[in-house]
C-alpha cells in the first residue's frame, strides 16, 4: 500500500495557483451569466401560452422580458373586442 502524500490529488506542488485560482472561477462565472442572460428567458408573470406564442415567433430570449404578446393584447382589449393586425408586419 502506498503512503497517501504519493497520490496526485493531495500534492501541493502540482499548479501553485495560489490566490489566482480567484481568477478562473471569476472567468467561468462571467462566462456563465453572459450565456445566462442570452440564452435563458425571463418568464415570470407569464403563463405557457405566452412562452409557447414567443417562443413560435422567435423572440430573443434578451427580449421576451418587454414582449407584448397576443394574449396579452386580447386580454387588454376586452371581451368580444376585435382585434385588427397588420397582414404586413404582424403588429
Amino acid at each position: 500500500m502506498k503512503p497517501i502524500a504519493a497520490d496526485p490529488e493531495v500534492q501541493t506542488n502540482g499548479a501553485n495557483w495560489g490566490y489566482n485560482t480567484a481568477w478562473l472561477f471569476f472567468g467561468t462565472g462571467l462566462i456563465a451569466l453572459v450565456l445566462t442572460v442570452l440564452y435563458v428567458p425571463e418568464c415570470a408573470k407569464r403563463n405557457p401560452a405566452e412562452l409557447d406564442e414567443m417562443y413560435d415567433k422567435g423572440v430573443p430570449a434578451w427580449r421576451m422580458k418587454k414582449y407584448v404578446t397576443d394574449v396579452q393584447t386580447r386580454a387588454m382589449a376586452g371581451p368580444g373586442a376585435q382585434i385588427v393586425r397588420d397582414v404586413n408586419t404582424g403588429a
